[in-house]
């Protein structure tokens, strides 16, 4: 049970970083898999990734929104159950053969084209955000 003051530092949060998602990420051999879903920090303490050229375990981690860098159009299947280490085992092997398939890099969502947004406000959202990510680069 939370108490007040933890409720608190919950309203304390903005609102867009309050979305916490589960990630499958290949972690250091010393992780563990984290409990607690009611995180106020972007990533839980504790894990870490697993070195390039490695052989890690595959976590189910909470981490909020505002953490994910980017998102692919690529899907693939998930098992009905990721609490057992045979299918996150499995499911990171997907992952694996997806970056093998893929090696000049996956392909980013767009949401206009993938997801069939129409909204006039939204498209003008989408070329603004364009416009200023090309004269950063």
């Amino acid at each position: 049970m939370q108490t007040k003051s933890e409720f608190q530092q919950v309203d304390d949060v903005p609102p867009h970083e309050q979305y916490i998602i589960d990630v499958l990420l290949n972690c250091a051999d010393d992780a563990t898999a984290v409990k607690d879903h009611n995180l106020l920090t972007p990533t839980p303490g504790g894990i870490q990734p697993c070195p390039p050229g490695k052989k890690g375990i595959p976590l189910v981690i909470p981490v909020l929104l505002s953490t994910v860098d980017s998102i692919s159009h690529i899907r693939v299947v998930l098992p009905k159950d990721l609490r057992q280490d045979q299918a996150r085992e499995t499911l990171w092997k997907s992952v694996l053969e997806v970056q093998r398939r893929f090696p000049q890099g996956i392909a980013l969502l767009d949401p206009v084209e993938n997801m069939g947004i129409k909204d006039d406000k939204f498209l003008n959202l989408v070329k603004v955000s364009l416009a200023s990510w090309l004269f950063i680069v």
